[in-house]
């Protein structure tokens, strides 16, 4: 998924930024979907296919423009890779608003409030870690956060289901003391 928990972190930061089970529920929904999905296969699949037809693009270009200047210049090949990551980064965005959608259904399923999904998604935006700078989106792999909190409220509006408060505390109280052992490991880590 989107959002990468980096190695030299502790685990929680990502519960600690949800404040229900739904919420992270919506998380989980999501990761599963892309399992459910086979997405990180087809992913494969789809780079692979286009990685051959951006090599043949990038050979071609390459031939053309030797033959009309009689020099061979190989940078152009790098063109096929600029196409390739083009193409496949477009079909990440699809299978990311897949997950997303389906992400909503495994929420209905567990009967986890879908409106919380879209907190979740919110908190996502305004982690550092996730990437507030939008930073050449046209590159990424992810949609914009913007444009998937836009589809859940439009998802969550049709759905119907009915908006029911739920209370924090449970969860809270359930990762006490996981965040207790991460900021002790922490600083055990910053201490060496």
């Amino acid at each position: 998924m989107g959002v990468s928990l980096r190695q030299d972190r502790g685990q929680t930061g990502l519960l600690a930024g949800m404040d229900n089970d739904s919420q992270l529920a919506a998380i989980i929904g999501h990761e599963l979907a892309h399992f459910i999905e086979r997405h990180s296969y087809r992913e494969l699949i789809a780079d692979r296919r286009q990685s051959a037809v951006g090599k043949g693009l990038g050979f071609l270009a390459t031939a053309l423009v030797a033959k009309q200047t009689g020099v061979i210049d190989t940078n152009l090949m790098n063109a096929g890779q600029i196409w390739t990551d083009l193409v496949t980064s477009g079909y990440s965005r699809e299978l990311e608003h897949d997950a997303d959608a389906q992400g909503l259904e495994l929420m209905a399923a567990g009967d986890y409030a879908q409106r919380e999904a879209i907190a979740a998604f919110e908190a996502l935006r305004s982690n550092d870690d996730y990437g507030v700078v939008d930073v050449a989106a046209i590159w990424s792999s992810h949609p914009k956060l913007d444009d998937r909190i836009e589809n859940l409220q439009a998802s969550v509006a049709k759905s119907g289901q009915s908006s029911r408060v739920i209370d924090p505390a449970p969860y809270r109280v359930a990762l006490a003391n996981a965040f207790i052992v991460n900021a002790q490991l922490d600083m055990d880590a910053h201490s060496q």
